[in-house]
Parts: structure tokens; sequence; C-alpha cells
């Protein structure tokens, strides 16, 4: 599309099919580009009288590019780089060290004005063409994935009739998958399986990355304004039910994949409004991971202490720092039920995540009070309720708060 728009800037206006042979495309193809270009001003399709004869292509004006700005890469000796593809779009990282940091950049496509105006034309009619049931179940987080997979779907058939080829369709599907249904280039460093943890501080300071291997990194990545970060903290909350706003400034919730969230909104975070994501292993840890490679957490004896503990039916109270791998070793030992158990699970943010064969799960949520003060839903209430459902083996995911532990282990 770049390629097009520069040809047309040098010749001003040419034929359909010499445009064609330029581009070494279908006329037909090269013909819905700039239809499409159209709309946003940067040509004119001219049809002459005769139906025979081939359309004209104007060239109009092309938007001007806004300044770029300094990024914040900084320069330094590289200690490592390394490549992974997000959803068909590929991304290269880059760490390097300076006098008194380390620095974590990455380097996307870079699309010219002529292709970033011609996504944003096409982003509408993709977004028109989203059938309104589907765009209603993108707030069950349990169906979001589905719902993701339809959307690329719809967005793969829709390019199709450009004809710009697999290599093409795949990077351009997966740029407006996160353009309209995720987060933007979050959504590619949360496909980076060294990261632990994506911070956002506020938009005037870099977003932040915990790397497994080199610790806290600054990245080359800014927010826009503080408005973008509310707007990310909306969309994932409305996918679990739940709404940050001036009234209700933290929120918990979780993505699709699975990884936590917190957000916060200013003035309660007196810098900016904020965003964390822990981001949780993509194939489920167990205990073997833990005793060996990876982790290397627990000794043989420890894993068949606890496995005899869970055998017999022993209250396990599992406790550490943050990021110490809590939520991983519970997970891990939760695979030690015997499946015919019936196992309740009570949390105030989803990370317990149990193995396909424990069918007979009913996983609960705590709920917060709206701005009235009514309808909050505690662990306690969600205790007494379980005791309810005849569950063989209840599990209390993280407390965080004094008065419940104090209720529940009094």
């Amino acid at each position: 599309i770049d390629q097009l728009v520069s040809f047309l800037q040098k010749k001003k206006s040419v034929g359909l099919d010499t445009l064609a042979r330029q581009l070494q495309m279908p006329p037909q193809t090269v013909e819905l580009l700039c239809a499409v270009l159209e709309k946003g001003g940067i040509v004119d399709l001219n049809y002459p009288i005769n139906i025979t004869e081939k359309p004209s292509i104007n060239f109009r004006l092309l938007p001007a590019e806004p300044p770029s700005a300094d990024d914040g890469s900084a320069k330094g000796r590289t200690i490592t780089s390394y490549g992974f593809v997000a959803d068909g779009v590929p991304a290269n990282v880059v760490i390097s060290d300076t006098e008194k940091e380390k620095f974590y950049s990455i380097s996307l496509l870079e699309f010219g004005t002529a292709t970033k105006v011609f996504l944003d034309l096409i982003k509408d009619e993709l977004l028109r063409a989203l059938p309104a049931n589907v765009q209603s179940e993108v707030s069950d987080i349990e169906k979001a994935a589905a719902v993701r997979e339809q959307f690329q779907t719809l967005i793969r058939k829709y390019l199709s009739q450009f004809q710009l080829g697999k290599e093409a369709d795949d990077v351009l599907v997966g740029v407006l998958l996160h353009k309209l249904f995720g987060l933007g280039e979050i959504d590619i460093l949360n496909q980076d399986d060294w990261l632990e943890e994506i911070i956002i501080n506020n938009s005037k300071s870099p977003l932040g990355v915990y790397h497994r291997r080199y610790g806290w990194l600054k990245t080359n990545i800014f927010m826009p304004d503080e408005e973008s970060i509310f707007n990310y903290s909306s969309q994932i909350g409305r996918r679990v039910g739940r709404q940050i706003a001036t009234l209700t400034p933290i929120l918990d919730a979780r993505l699709e994949t699975g990884d936590r969230v917190c957000a916060t909104l200013a003035p309660i975070s007196s810098h900016g409004n904020t965003l964390t994501i822990r981001r949780f292993a993509r194939n489920p840890w167990t205990v073997g991971n833990l005793v060996g490679d990876p982790g290397y957490s627990m000794t043989p004896e420890m894993a068949g202490m606890l496995w005899q503990a869970i055998h017999y039916e022993m209250n396990v109270l599992i406790a550490g720092g943050t990021a110490s791998g809590k939520t991983t070793a519970l997970n891990a030992l939760a695979a030690f039920i015997p499946p015919n158990q019936r196992i309740v699970t009570i949390e105030d943010t989803r990370e317990i995540v149990l193995p396909h064969y424990q069918w007979n799960w009913v996983p609960l949520l705590t709920r917060n009070a709206n701005a009235e003060g009514l309808g909050e839903v505690a662990m306690i209430d969600l205790m007494i309720t379980s005791l309810r459902m005849r569950p063989d083996r209840i599990i209390l995911g993280e407390m965080r708060r004094q008065r419940e532990a104090e209720v529940l282990f009094e």
C-alpha cells in the first residue's frame, strides 16, 4: 500500500493497468485497495463513461506523519537479542546494558502513513461486520477466547479479497486483532515468554517489564496519555464483569490468557493511572517442574510429603512473599486431588487452574460492593455457601485482607 501511494505521488495520475503492472498485482486487487484509500481522501478513482475502459487513479493528499518522538531507547552494550511472533506479528527484542541500567527495546514492523490510514479505514468496516451477539459475549471471559478466534477468522476473510498474500495477511490480521480486540502493543509484550510482569506506572514513564533473567527493565514503549491507560483498564474490567471508575479506582481482574491484572486510577496512585499484568506460564507447571527443571524449588522428599498430606486430606497452608511462586505451587499441588472428589475454589481473582480430568469443580469469585456500598460478596460469604455444596475439598485463593484471615483461622 505504501508502494502504491509512493508511485502515485510521483506520477500524480495513472491508469489502473499501469499501476497494477508496477505493483505486480492483479488489477482487481489494486482497484479494491484504491477504493478503500479513496474513502480516506488519499486518491480519486475516476471511472470513464465507456464501461469497457479501465479507471484512472489520481493522487490527492497524504496525511502528514506526526513528528516522531524520542522513544527513550538507551544506547549501550547489547547483552542479548531474540525474536518472537505474536499472532503473526514479528517482534525483535534487544536487551542492552548502559552505565546506569539495563534496557529492553522491542522493535516491530514499521508501516508507512498510507498503510496506517488503510488499517484505520477498514477497522470501522470490520467492527460493523462483527455480529452483535459476538460483541456482547466479549464481556464473558470464558467465551472471550472463542470470540477472539472468530474475530481473527473474520479479519482474515475480509483481507482475502485484496489478495495481498499469506505473509502480509498474517501480519495485518495480527495488527488488527491487537488494535480491535486486544491491548495494542501490550498484547505483543504479553507474548514474550521471558517476561513475568508488564507494568505501566503512568503515561510519562516508559512501560516496564520483569525479565526472568535480567529483572526489572525499562522499555522503549510509552502510553500516549492517561486516558489510554484508563481505557485499557476499563476494557479488561468489562470482560470480568467489574468496573473501574472514580468511585471504584482499584481493579483486580484477569485476562483470557489467565494472567492477573491490577489497575489503579489517579489520585489513588498520585503519579497517574497504573496497570500491572502478572503473566502466568502458558504451559501449567507440574510438581515435576518444581522438583526439577526449571524450578528446582522443592526436593523430592518435600513433594512426597505434600502428596501424602493431600492424599490423607490434611490442611495445607501455602504462604510466601510477592512473586515467590505461591499460586504456581498451589496449582501444581491441586493436581494431586483425586478426580472423583468435588472441589470448590474461592478467590478474589481467578488464578487457580485445575486439570481437565477434575470435572467436579465449582470456582467461586468474590465481588466488591457497588457505589452505594451494596452487593459485596466476601470470602467468608462464599466459604459459608461452599459448605452447602457438599465439597470434598475447599481451596482458598490468596487472602489479601486481615479481617478475612482472622475470621477463617481464629
